[in-house]
């Protein structure tokens, strides 16, 4: 990916993993693959190639920008 680095922390990659559990669950949450392979992947990218353009989180403290991606299902992979 060119452009800017982006790094996962620990404490994100923990909270991620949480929240969506490698392979799924029993009661249907998406896995952290999914999750990886989507919005993740598209929110890197954003940051790296174009960190400036993102919102900022906090008005004014141009360091903590986001990225709002859509939600998709493993249907949606082609």
């Amino acid at each position: 990916m060119p452009g800017r680095r982006v790094r996962r922390s620990a404490d994100f990659l923990e909270q991620a993993q949480e929240l969506f559990p490698k392979g799924g669950s029993a009661e249907g949450r998406p896995s952290f693959e999914l999750f990886e392979d989507g919005p993740l992947r598209g929110a890197e990218m954003a940051f790296s190639l174009n960190f400036e353009a993102q919102r900022e989180s906090v008005e004014g403290v141009g360091g903590i920008r986001y990225v709002m991606t859509i939600p998709t299902s493993s249907s949606d992979r082609g």
